[in-house]
């Protein structure tokens, strides 16, 4: 699977408009549009807000809207992150850096389809004990596409993988 790259240059859906990326500096991205407006972004608001995209790619898995996990407990944030992991591993092969080594058999997208990979994921999770509902309120292994962690158009997301109750 090919990610989207935001590099200088790369074409941007954000706030309503398509722009150009013109220059990244730190955490700061400078985009101009067609008709010559110009934006100033932080990177973390570009990445979480709602209406990014990237032109002529594929999506972007979304980012975690910036300070939410942060705000949760040790142990549920912990918990969200290995949830991420899992659910990237089924949609790209990798659970860390997409195109890192190479993917795990049962994981890899070029020789098995997304059911089987999510069925391989829920036996692998079940066998390491992560099966029926967690007591944090994460979901159990067995529903992970059926449970929003495998989301629409196939995104993961950290958000989706914390149990409802969990900030409380």
């Amino acid at each position: 699977m090919t990610q989207a790259v935001v590099e200088v240059g790369a074409r941007l859906r954000y706030d309503g408009r398509v722009w150009t990326l013109a220059v990244l500096e730190g955490a700061r991205a400078t985009l101009v549009s067609d008709e010559g407006a110009s934006a100033l972004v932080l990177l973390p608001y570009l990445f979480t807000d709602p209406s990014f995209g990237v032109e002529g790619g594929p999506a972007p898995g979304r980012a975690t809207p910036f300070g939410l996990l942060e705000a949760l407990p040790v142990e549920v944030r912990e918990r969200a992150l290995a949830w991420q992991r899992h659910v990237r591993e089924v949609e790209t092969g990798f659970p860390d850096a997409v195109g890192q080594g190479a993917p795990r058999e049962q994981f890899d997208p070029a020789t098995r389809s997304l059911a089987q990979q999510e069925r391989a994921k829920a036996e692998e999770l079940t066998a390491a004990g992560w099966g029926g509902e967690c007591g944090d309120g994460a979901p159990d292994a067995g529903a992970l596409p059926q449970r929003g962690l495998v989301g629409a158009g196939g995104r993961p997301g950290g958000a989706g993988a914390v149990g409802r109750g969990a900030g409380r």
